[in-house]
């Protein structure tokens, strides 16, 4: 949430430190749990869409800390605890989770098993109580409001610049985690707490640009306001 707050802000002021900020923040939350790596495409996705031209360095402005400092930590604690002599067992040791268990295995019941767990990441301890039929209801719904979101950044697309990039970076946000979640471990509450943040953060976004473009769409053709700058008369 803090890496996206600066997201924003550098959206309004030219130049890369709020993105240096923002990969160090990116890089704590990686050493608490590695599925926060997967903000980092988020992050350089929202970059591609909303950023100006300056985009690429940008992106690495944001990398460098973000892999770096993260990467440093594994190397230290690896080698520090003796966990791994080369580059394969270092690499085995990073990846273990996905080595091991039932973890990334897609079947047919992933998409039941992901609503049942954002179910219980939403409201704890409901998601086992629910009946089927309302899990898929609550499923659906879940996709209009994702729906709803995608118009909101479209319509914010020639608006403000930290609005835009706000949406596109918890759109990308949403969309990246999910993907994953569903395939990896879709039924993980714990992974789908890393969903709600920016699904909270993408509805005020999306609501006050509804809000704007509505005041918009209500002024009448030919009405203005008067000001002391100008004598010209309303059209």
């Amino acid at each position: 949430v803090g890496a996206a707050g600066c997201a924003v802000r550098a959206a309004a002021r030219p130049g890369v430190g709020w993105h240096v900020a923002a990969g160090l923040l990116t890089a704590l939350s990686i050493l608490v749990h590695q599925l926060s790596a997967l903000f980092a495409l988020a992050y350089v996705a929202a970059l591609a869409v909303a950023a100006p031209p300056s985009r690429r360095r940008a992106a690495v402005a944001f990398l460098v800390p973000a892999a770096g400092v993260s990467g440093a930590v594994y190397l230290a604690v690896g080698l520090g605890a003796g966990l791994f002599h080369d580059v394969p067992s270092f690499l085995a040791w990073m990846t273990t989770y996905a080595h091991a268990g039932y973890w990334g295995i897609f079947r047919a019941r992933n998409l039941a098993d992901a609503l049942y767990g954002l179910l219980y990441a939403a409201a704890p301890g409901v998601g086992g109580l629910v009946p089927r039929p309302l899990v898929w209801a609550a499923g659906v719904l879940a996709l209009a409001l994702v729906g709803w979101g995608v118009a909101g950044w479209a319509r914010a697309a020639a608006d403000d610049p930290r609005r835009r990039t706000a949406a596109a970076l918890c759109a990308g946000w949403v969309a990246i985690d999910a993907a994953f979640i569903v395939w990896y471990a879709p039924f993980h509450t714990p992974h789908w707490l890393l969903v709600l943040p920016p699904l909270t953060l993408l509805a005020p976004t999306t609501t006050g640009t509804t809000r704007r473009t509505t005041s918009r769409a209500s002024s009448p053709a030919g009405s203005c306001r008067p000001t002391t700058m100008t004598s010209a008369p309303c059209t």
